[in-house]
């Protein structure tokens, strides 16, 4: 294991002289009997956590007759109980926010005549190639209007105001009700994972209030993703969950291997890919890496979330992603690996900038006014991105709308 999993700080809730009083016998207390709890901001103790864990699972085996033989199983069944409720949870979550990010997003150009939580595509589904639909309005043909000048200006009015309200909304209810939903999130989950304590980052309030956030700001057309959030949210769900056992809720080390297997899952919804959820948990949360255990806890949470959002179907093609790409041609020649070997490099470099720019830029907001108005900001920013996209047609589509056309 390593080294970073043994902090030399912890903040045990147990007086340290009560550690040491004898008891009836003669003998110091057995202290991996006591659950410890920290405060937030402390370091968990991994060699405390983990002797307490061994020490209640020897007390549940030696139990007399078949208790013996059940409760280790029951215990077991818990942890899989968690496991399974967590990859549902997020699947189904993640798929209703696809759901929801769409509608918000067409919300913002008409409605359908028929059902207004209808979005364009339901709306207009069952049409044959190159027919017209007619259900779906914009809102010039809502409001009757026949001057092209006066649509033009009512469709960039509500394009852009709607994006405003989006993404104002989401930063208001961030700002006001949950302060440690306001990004992504990974960076704080893996110092979770590694042992740090930040209960308020994992609390039932900022679950609801990233998931409503997420959603808004995604459909306000701000140039941004849901797949970091989503592993935030699959693992405030999994903290939730932990807390209604007493094995995880008073054993933080349980609790992190729990939450290692939810962020796995949060990433397999994000791009349909139950293996991609448990290589992100070997590359990204290296704490856990080499415990097999948690891994096929994270393969499972993984499939789960993934089978769960192919259930609800919210792209309505019956396939866990957007889009994808079937070749049916293996012939391939040498020298088309130079073009990809420079698409490469262009990106390396590309990507190197842009994350040295965004270094500077996030240094200047914390340290610019900025930093004291971020409601304002936001409001602001998607006002600029909302006014340029409608003046550019494809900015007018969802990211996700142009990827999956460059697929079809």
């Amino acid at each position: 294991m390593s080294p970073g999993r043994y902090p030399i700080q912890s903040w045990p809730a147990i007086a340290t002289e009560e550690l040491y009083e004898l008891t009836e016998d003669g003998h110091l207390p057995d202290t991996t009997k006591l659950p410890r709890h920290y405060k937030d901001g402390s370091s968990i103790d991994w060699l405390y956590e983990e002797a307490a864990e061994r020490g209640r699972i020897h007390a549940l085996k030696a139990q007399a007759g078949v208790r013996g033989l059940l409760l280790p199983l029951l215990e077991s069944s818990r942890l899989w109980l968690v496991v399974i409720l967590t990859g549902m949870g997020i699947g189904i979550a993640g798929a209703w926010l696809d759901v929801l990010v769409k509608w918000l997003g067409d919300l913002r150009e008409g409605h359908c005549s028929y059902g207004f939580f209808y979005n364009q595509v339901a709306c207009c589904s069952g049409l044959d190639p190159g027919e017209k639909c007619v259900d779906w309005l914009t809102w010039s043909e809502f409001f009757h209007i026949r001057s092209i000048f006066v649509q033009s200006l009512l469709q960039c009015f509500i394009y852009v105001v709607l994006a405003i309200a989006f993404a104002g909304s989401a930063s208001f209810l961030v700002v006001t009700y949950a302060p440690y939903a306001f990004h992504t999130g990974i960076p704080e989950i893996k110092a979770i994972l590694g042992g740090y304590v930040f209960d308020a980052f994992l609390s039932p309030w900022t679950l609801l209030i990233k998931a409503v956030g997420l959603a808004l700001a995604v459909a306000s057309g701000l140039s941004l993703g849901k797949e970091g959030p989503l592993v935030h949210v699959a693992c405030c769900m999994a903290f939730g969950l932990s807390r209604l056992f007493s094995q995880f809720s008073q054993n933080e080390a349980q609790k992190r291997k729990l939450l290692a297997a939810a962020a796995a899952a949060g990433v397999s919804v994000a791009f349909g890919s139950p293996l991609g959820g448990v290589l992100f948990g070997l590359e990204e949360l290296d704490t856990f890496a080499s415990e097999t255990d948690v891994m096929w806890r994270a393969f499972v949470a993984s499939a789960i979330a993934a089978v769960s959002l192919q259930w609800v179907n919210p792209f309505g093609t019956a396939k866990l992603v957007l889009f994808q790409v079937n070749n049916t041609i293996d012939v391939w020649r040498a020298f088309e690996l130079i073009p990809w070997l420079g698409l490469g490099i262009i990106g390396g470099i590309l990507g190197a900038l842009i994350i040295r720019l965004n270094v500077e830029i996030a240094l200047y907001r914390r340290n610019s006014y900025l930093n004291d108005w971020p409601v304002l900001e936001v409001v602001c920013a998607s006002a600029m991105t909302a006014a340029i996209s409608y003046l550019v047609r494809f900015g007018l589509l969802a990211l996700a709308t142009l990827l999956t056309g460059l697929h079809d």
